[in-house]
């Protein structure tokens, strides 16, 4: 290639271009978090966090502070999803979700379980109006 239009839609270096495009190195995607943030004032904790460019978590895991909005920050970037399963003729697990990845086939879901099974498990997965199965014999 000798020349080329890139567009590119994220504020990255020019160090971080060429990373890229030699392959020499990969950026993971990541979440800046400030823990602590029960100990200083508003004032402190917005300065900080505009010096910051990327996305910032501000929590006080000890108070409990947006602890639940960094493990939805957390499933987001890495891509997860929660299936909650209820089994025949009893009531949905709203407590304890599969855990899987977004683009995960039906085929994943089920060998992810079948360990735990020793019987046979049917595993419908509502995707909008569709339904799919998936039958394993354990």
């Amino acid at each position: 290639m000798t020349s080329a239009r890139v567009l590119i839609r994220e504020d990255i270096t020019a160090e971080q271009l060429v990373d890229h495009i030699t392959g020499d190195k990969n950026y993971a995607q990541s979440i800046t978090v400030l823990n602590k943030i029960d100990l200083v004032d508003e004032k402190f904790l917005k300065n900080v966090m505009t010096k910051i460019k990327s996305e910032v978590v501000p929590v006080s895991a000890d108070s409990g502070i947006n602890v639940d909005l960094l493990k939805e920050k957390i499933y987001e970037k890495l891509d997860f999803i929660r299936i909650y399963m209820r089994p025949k003729g009893g009531e949905t697990d709203f407590k304890e979700p599969l855990i899987i990845r977004r683009n995960s086939t039906i085929e994943d879901v089920c060998n992810k379980l079948a360990p735990k099974h020793e019987k046979r498990i049917s595993l419908w997965i509502s995707l909008g109006q569709e339904r799919q199965v998936c039958r394993s014999e354990g």
